[in-house]
């Protein structure tokens, strides 16, 4: 994949950042979004990265306000649609997934999540699911 760089203005630049953060993805994947749309190289009917993080997200926020505190849960659980989300994209690895969990385990501890904490075994060491899920725990 080749890297592309621009320098936007500050209004764009603001615009973009503005953009993302109500989406809940980086500046990156709101552009790479944009400019799919803009060359027709969307799949019809397909969301995009910033739409299904949206969706991810509200999923999650839905999952925690219903949850008991003491409860512990991992993104495929709490979240229909990232259970849903292909591995593999075109035969290679799809960093979707990925870039979802880290940027959640970005937010935990503060704003809506703050309710929210990595659990931790007896023994100190990070809780994982079965397929190697960090899982949460509600404070």
């Amino acid at each position: 994949m080749t890297r592309i760089q621009f320098y936007p203005s500050a209004e764009l630049e603001r615009k973009i950042t503005e953009e993302a953060q109500k989406y809940n993805v980086a500046p990156s994947v709101l552009v790479i979004q944009i400019l799919n749309e803009r060359f027709g190289l969307n799949k019809t009917g397909a969301l995009s990265e910033a739409e299904i993080t949206k969706k991810i997200f509200s999923e999650i926020t839905d999952y925690i306000s219903a949850a008991n505190q003491g409860d512990e849960f991992d993104l495929l659980s709490a979240s229909d649609t990232f259970a849903k989300i292909e591995m593999v994209c075109n035969g290679k690895p799809s960093a979707v997934r990925a870039k979802i969990g880290k940027q959640f385990a970005r937010e935990i501890g503060s704003g809506v999540y703050a309710n929210v904490s990595r659990a931790y075994k007896p023994n100190g060491k990070l809780k994982k699911s079965v397929n190697n899920a960090t899982i949460y725990r509600i404070v």
